[in-house]
């Protein structure tokens, strides 16, 4: 198990996710390569490992979270991991071991997904077998495509 970490990175979110993830031997960050190269250094020295996308050329909310997923997912599978638990920058767990530890019968065989409703459908958390991970987040919205993944 790899957990994949998503989104733009702020000096507090830094701060926070190696202090939420000191404990988490397998961990990856995937955003943008105009990312702040100190906030890149700070999290690679922390034991993140770090992947690099460039933006799309057509940026949408949603456009943002699959090509991040993407790449970062796709990196977890080529270093051999199975499972990957998908989360973003912003969400900041208090012991995230113990969360994967007493859901994992709810997501070895199947993706399980906590989620947030606002005026959209809003996925906080993804964890599940790689290969239907990456099923989750395919193609990207094109211009004038209002409809919701």
């Amino acid at each position: 198990m790899i957990t994949v970490i998503t989104g733009i990175l702020k000096p507090i979110y830094v701060i926070h996710l190696v202090q939420a993830y000191i404990h988490t031997k397998h961990k990856l960050i995937s955003t943008w390569k105009d990312e702040d190269p100190n906030l890149l250094n700070i999290l690679d020295k922390s034991g993140f490992i770090v992947v690099l996308s460039e933006k799309p050329a057509h940026m949408t909310s949603y456009n943002a979270q699959a090509v991040t997923s993407v790449a970062g997912i796709s990196r977890a599978a080529e270093l051999g991991f199975t499972h990957v638990c998908r989360t973003r920058t912003d969400v900041l767990p208090t012991n995230h071991e113990y969360f994967l530890h007493c859901t994992r019968d709810l997501y070895i065989s199947k993706v399980m997904a906590i989620c947030g409703v606002h005026d959209w459908f809003l996925d906080i958390i993804m964890v599940g077998p790689t290969s239907e991970m990456l099923k989750a987040f395919f193609g990207l919205e094109m211009p004038g495509d209002n409809s919701i993944p």
